[in-house]
Order: C-alpha cells, then structure tokens, then sequence
C-alpha cells in the first residue's frame, strides 16, 4: 500500500502540481459524544466547507486559486477512547496574510465551537520529492481496534464505523478537493468522487491479507 500511495502522489500530485510553497492547514477533532457525526464522510465534508467559507470575495479568489488536496487519517491518543480526527488540506501555494488571519479566526472561533477541534496553519518551503511524499502519504492503524460498544456510546453508526476504518486502514488516497464546488454545491463530495479509489484500495488490502 505504501508502494501505491507512492506512485499516487507522484502520478496525481506532483506530476502537474508541485509548488515551491505550500500552504498546510491541520485541523483535529477529538471524540467527543457531542460530535460523533463529524467522523463520518458528510461530518468531514462539513468541517471543510464551514472553514473554508468565506464573505470577502479576494479571500474566496485566493481559496480557490491553485491545487488543494485533502488527506484524512487519525492518531492515537491516551486521553481518548477513540482515535483523534486528522484533517490536512495542502494549498499548494502560499495563503495571503489575509486568508491564514481568516483561518486561524476560524479555527479559535468556529472549529472550537461547533466540533471542540484545534489547529494550526503552516507554511513549507521544499523542493525535496522525498519530503513531499512524506507529508502527502497516509499514515496506517492497522492495530486500532473499534470497539463496538465504545462506538454505541459515541452515537457511531454501521455506516460511520466502516468509513472510519477506511480512514484507519489508509484506504482514503491523497484526495483533490474542489473547492469550487465544496462551497457552491450541496451534493459534493470530494468522497464520492473518489469512491472507485477508495473500493480499489479495499479489495487490495482484503486480498492481501
């Protein structure tokens, strides 16, 4: 899988997209039983559309000017049960001061509220392919466990449990997010366009193993 992820990147990324800047935006989003919902694929493509909507039209201009991916994958983490949410989207170029101001607001005020989330923007400068792959290549909890019982408690339903361990598994590539169309069209999914992916990589894993 870490081979396919590999030849992804390079195929999908960096072949048309490669930057001598990129913005990374990393939001997480911890378990809490307020907010099992934002685990799933809709919860995730809310967090995306409510932090990148935005009233000034140069600051829409500069979201959506440019390749933006998206990369989902969780951490452990010994204050909680359940895995803690990872979201990465890279800008691959550099944000206005206005924009990263913006986002930072959002992330103390919106993030906190609604989903109890932290985050940070950072700014990377590298030529270096190697260091590219590392930052794209989805991170794998092949030994997490999601107890079913624990789930229940969190309001986690059948459909959310196994969208979460695709998550886990690194089934969910590197995705090209449409910013566009995240904000201006309520049946986007950056998840159901890369649906065929997301299968693909499943039946290798099963297969595999």
């Amino acid at each position: 899988m870490s081979l396919l992820d590999k030849e992804e990147i390079r195929r999908n990324v960096l072949n048309s997209s490669l930057s001598d800047v990129i913005t990374k935006l990393h939001l997480e989003i911890p378990p809490t039983k307020s907010f099992g919902y934002y685990y799933s694929y809709n919860g995730i493509s809310e967090i995306l559309s409510n932090m990148l909507k935005m009233d000034n039209n140069s600051d829409k201009h500069d979201l959506r000017n440019g390749d933006v991916y998206l990369k989902v994958y969780y951490h452990n983490s010994s204050l909680y049960t359940l895995p803690v949410l990872c979201i990465d989207l890279f800008f691959f170029k550099e944000l206005s001061p206005q924009t990263t101001d913006f986002l930072n607001l959002k992330i103390k005020t919106d993030l906190l509220v609604f989903t109890n989330g932290v985050g940070n923007i950072e700014f990377i400068r590298s030529s270096n392919l190697e260091s590219v792959y590392d930052l794209l290549v989805i991170p794998r909890c092949f030994l997490l466990v999601l107890n079913d019982e624990i789930l229940s408690e969190y309001s986690i339903s059948q459909k959310v449990k196994d969208e979460m361990e695709s998550v886990l598994l690194g089934l969910v590539p590197i995705m090209k997010l449409d910013v566009r169309n995240l904000l201006e069209e309520p049946d986007y999914s950056v998840f159901v366009d890369n649906k065929d992916k997301i299968d693909e990589r499943k039946t290798l894993l099963y297969d595999y193993l």
